[in-house]
């Protein structure tokens, strides 16, 4: 019985994994939700009837409400992406009008989806801040509160502010720095009107580089604040 319970288990991951590598990520969600509502639901069909059609009931019933739950959440992170790639958009329009290309490229604010329930927006530090200082320049405080917009939009999600910096400098500056910056753009997010409770700081300082602190381009790159968006409960 137990093999049994396992082969199933095993086999509707693998069906998740296979079929996630060719669908959108609303249905990576449906997929995703329901191998784990399966397992789940397999595990408690056996605990509670203690037999083969127990367990299979159970995982039925756990795929069809884990599946359900999964592509609601994966169809909400795609609207939120798309919102947030909107309304990064209109920086880059906006800097486009002035026949800058260097400006431009500078404005361009990064949204990633890293994966199907974890969108990522990036700052970069230079543009968004003065050497040395945690205060947002004026002229990047449009693009955070329409991006605080959009969160208010999706309520169910959470919120972390990640700060980051390049290596020069003493550690401990630069971690106290990321911390400073990454409270001011919570700030500006919270006074955009999301709530205070959805959303985190983290300070990482200049432990978690994305680029080479040993080049000039590197260390841009490594100045920066990352928001961080996933369903609540993940």
């Amino acid at each position: 019985m137990k093999k049994l319970m396992a082969l199933c288990v095993a086999g509707i991951f693998l069906m998740a994994s296979c079929a996630g590598m060719q669908q959108s990520k609303t249905t990576k969600g449906a997929v995703g939700g329901a191998a784990a509502g399966a397992a789940v639901g397999a595990v408690l069909g056996q605990v509670f009837g203690k037999d083969t059609e127990s367990t299979l009931k159970g995982a039925g019933v756990g795929a069809a409400i884990g599946g359900g739950l999964g592509a609601v959440i994966g169809r909400m992170m795609d609207q939120q992406e798309q919102a947030l790639r909107d309304a990064v958009a209109v920086s880059t329009a906006q800097a486009a009008s002035t026949r800058d290309e260097e400006l431009k490229e500078e404005l361009k604010t990064e949204v990633v989806r890293e994966r199907e329930d974890l969108v990522s927006i990036v700052l970069n530090g230079d543009v968004t801040f003065d050497t040395g200082s945690a205060r947002v320049k004026p002229e990047m405080r449009p693009e955070i509160n329409r991006i605080a917009q959009v969160m208010v939009q999706y309520p169910d999600t959470m919120v972390t502010v990640e700060g980051h910096t390049d290596s020069v400098g003493s550690e401990s500056t630069n971690m106290a720095l990321s911390k400073r910056r990454a409270d001011a753009v919570r700030a500006m997010i919270v006074q955009g009107g999301v709530s205070h409770s959805r959303v985190r700081v983290m300070a990482f300082g200049e432990s978690d580089p994305i680029a080479d602190n040993r080049t000039k381009e590197g260390q841009q790159k490594n100045r920066r604040v990352e928001i961080k968006i996933q369903p609540t409960g993940t």
